[in-house]
């Protein structure tokens, strides 16, 4: 079930409207596709400075496999280039009411050498499925990427002050296997 994150850094005179159009029209093409959880079209704003990206939840490793292989990114290739894709291993991931999806936070942080790796792995799911339970909260997933042991707690929420890390909007939550575990 990986978690597969890109994104793309857009000209500061860029028309925003024609991201919310473009993922509007093509969200609903990925409603139904096969061993998809979910996909967030995300839009970033960091005063001047715009990303546009996707944030997407795999059943499994051949789904992603599936998805490179079709030639679905080549859409984003040929409209803003080709980005590094940054795939996580999930440990965690907790999916309540999609409809509460409205931003989307990153954290990023890094597991210190030292320590125990399992009980730090351990603390950080129990503290996603706290994240899970609060009020205004759709989804919360901790993945690691373990060959840098970084950690991502991602939080799909109604207020954007939900969480902590990057904020992201959300434009379009495509959600074909949501509620399958």
């Amino acid at each position: 079930m990986p978690v597969v994150h890109y994104s793309h850094r857009l000209p500061s005179d860029y028309d925003l409207a024609i991201i919310r159009r473009r993922a509007l029209q093509r969200g609903p093409q990925w409603d139904a596709l096969p061993g998809l959880r979910f996909k967030a079209f995300l839009l970033g704003e960091q005063g001047a400075t715009a990303r546009y990206g996707s944030l997407y939840l795999w059943q499994a490793t051949r789904d992603l496999r599936d998805f490179l292989l079709s030639g679905r990114y080549q859409g984003v290739i040929d409209s803003f280039g080709r980005a590094p894709i940054s795939t996580w291993l999930p440990l965690d991931a907790r999916l309540g009411d999609p409809g509460l999806a409205r931003f989307a936070h990153l954290a990023y942080s890094d597991l210190p050498q030292g320590l125990d790796l399992a009980s730090q792995l351990a603390e950080a799911c129990q503290q996603n499925q706290a994240h899970a339970r609060e009020p205004g909260v759709a989804a919360s997933v901790l993945a690691v990427d373990a060959e840098r042991w970084r950690l991502l707690q991602v939080v799909l929420s109604a207020d954007p002050g939900q969480a902590p890390g990057q904020v992201h909007e959300v434009l379009y939550l495509a959600r074909p296997h949501w509620a399958e575990g």
